[in-house]
């Protein structure tokens, strides 16, 4: 084989490596994004992890004027879900861009 076709062969291997983990993280922000939109004030945290499943970055106790804090993420997205609950119901729900 010629250089040129070793050079071809080895960058759609690259290509397709890198692409795999490209649209995971641009698949899991748009599933994050349509699933958060269907959560509303009311909501239990039952209610919410069955839409959104279990929270990314761990839940927080005694935030601010909540009990509860789930946060949801897409790493390497500078974009966070943050979901909070006073007395086992959804008080407050916001998107967070570190931009």
């Amino acid at each position: 084989m010629n250089d040129i076709a070793k050079l071809s062969k080895f960058a759609a291997i690259v290509v397709i490596l890198l692409i795999g983990p490209v649209m995971y993280v641009v698949s899991r922000a748009h599933s994050l994004t349509h699933a958060f939109s269907r959560i509303n004030v009311g909501d239990t945290p039952a209610e919410v992890t069955a839409i959104l499943g279990k929270p990314t970055n761990g839940v927080d106790q005694n935030r601010g004027n909540s009990d509860v804090e789930y946060r949801y993420s897409a790493w390497p997205l500078p974009k966070v879900w943050v979901i909070r609950f006073r007395n086992g119901k959804v008080v407050e729900k916001t998107e967070v861009s570190s931009r």
